[in-house]
């Protein structure tokens, strides 16, 4: 049975007062985002960092050795070349060197560390420098589903994700839940974004952006993560963030929300196709659409390419509670589902039926099928099935 609305909302409640206290009581935090680095992403990063550090936190970003273009709005968030925060060792060999007295001094800016030999005279080639453990008391996942999929961000520090607590801070229904602390909203229309969750936080701990180019990037993630706010995922509460940081300086000239709201043109090309095939079934408030093996051949593009299309069509045809993707897969005639939208209730009997996984915020099929007649009539009655919607 799936949780109520008021119990979702009350466990994210409490997930994120329990991020609040944790933070609090950390001075230093590493931010470690994923490979596959999207702008929702990125913008909530820039944000968090940046209300961390007016908090006084010691913030250090971990991100992939290569970032996307936008990282050309010159948000300086991460920074590839610096050292983790570790503690620095200097050793002696006492056997050759012994060390009567050892004391410190400051002059000025400089610490001073001052030996006292017995005998002996210290020789270089018998101190030795070294790195020692890392500083970090909690790491901030954001938007990473899984472990693995930070590996490549953690080049410099992969012992991080194993040896310090972990706050998850995620949108994607289908994160592992990996954290000491998870923030993560189940799956659902009116379910939060990432940018939400960060600005909630940040809210929280009073924090929110008080920069243009912090404002401006939790705000251009916004945009991202709800379409430019066409998509069903933009609420009422998605308007009221926009606006407060509007009025915090973010700025929304379209030079900067276009090239990253526009899908790939392959991508719409497919898309295109999948709208022209689309047959609204009014008694049941879904939209069916279609794509042939040829359909990708024609356009280059993949699977890879199937959320993407499954949201172009929700956004230009903005008719039903649900929209279904029935896809023929490229290599054999086989085919198999996508689906988006609909009842809560819905999406845990296609899931607990076994025909469908969960992707984010769709549902994919586990199963296939011979043909687009047998994927739909298949489909209808699961969705009709009273073992399948408790």
């Amino acid at each position: 049975m799936a949780a109520t609305q008021s119990e979702t909302t009350t466990e994210l409640k409490t997930a994120l007062a329990g991020a609040v206290a944790r933070i609090r009581e950390c001075t230093a935090i590493a931010i470690v985002l994923p490979e596959a680095l999207a702008l929702d992403v990125l913008g909530s990063a820039v944000a968090l960092a940046g209300g961390l550090r007016h908090l006084g936190k010691s913030v250090s970003v971990f991100g992939p050795p290569r970032l996307p273009a936008s990282r050309a709005m010159s948000w300086q968030t991460i920074d590839e070349d610096s050292e983790p925060l570790r503690e620095f060792i200097i050793s002696f060999d006492l056997a050759r060197s012994p060390i009567k007295e050892l004391k410190y001094e400051r002059d000025s800016n400089r610490l001073n560390i001052i030996l006292s030999p017995t005998g002996a005279r210290i020789r270089r080639e018998d101190v030795e420098f070294r790195s020692g453990p890392l500083r970090y008391e909690l790491v901030i996942t954001v938007g990473v589903p899984a472990i693995e999929a930070a590996a490549a961000s953690m080049a410099r520090a992969p012992e991080l994700l194993y040896e310090k607590p972990i706050l998850n801070l995620d949108a994607n229904p289908a994160n592992a839940r990996y954290g000491e602390l998870d923030v993560v909203p189940p799956a659902g229309d009116n379910a939060a974004t990432l940018p939400e969750l960060t600005y909630e936080l940040l809210e929280a701990l009073s924090a929110l952006p008080r920069g243009t180019e912090e404002a401006t990037a939790l705000f251009a993630a916004l945009a991202h993560a709800t379409r430019n706010f066409r998509s069903r995922r933009a609420t009422a509460a998605t308007f009221r963030i926009a606006g407060d940081l509007l009025e915090r300086g973010a700025d929304r000239g379209p030079y900067l929300l276009a090239p990253v709201l526009q899908p790939p043109l392959p991508v719409a090309k497919l898309a295109s196709r999948a709208i022209v095939r689309s047959r609204f079934d009014a008694g049941a408030q879904t939209l069916w659409s279609l794509l042939t093996k040829e359909d990708f051949a024609t356009t280059g593009t993949d699977a890879s390419s199937l959320s993407a299309v499954l949201e172009d069509v929700m956004v230009t045809l903005p008719y039903a509670r649900r929209a279904i993707l029935l896809w023929q897969r490229p290599d054999d005639l086989a085919v198999e589902a996508w689906t988006a939208g609909g009842e809560d209730a819905e999406n845990e009997g296609l899931v607990a039926s076994g025909a469908f996984v969960r992707r984010e915020n769709e549902l994919a099929s586990e199963r296939s099928y011979p043909s687009f007649e047998a994927a739909e009539a298949a489909i209808s009655q699961l969705l009709r099935s009273p073992d399948a919607v408790e």
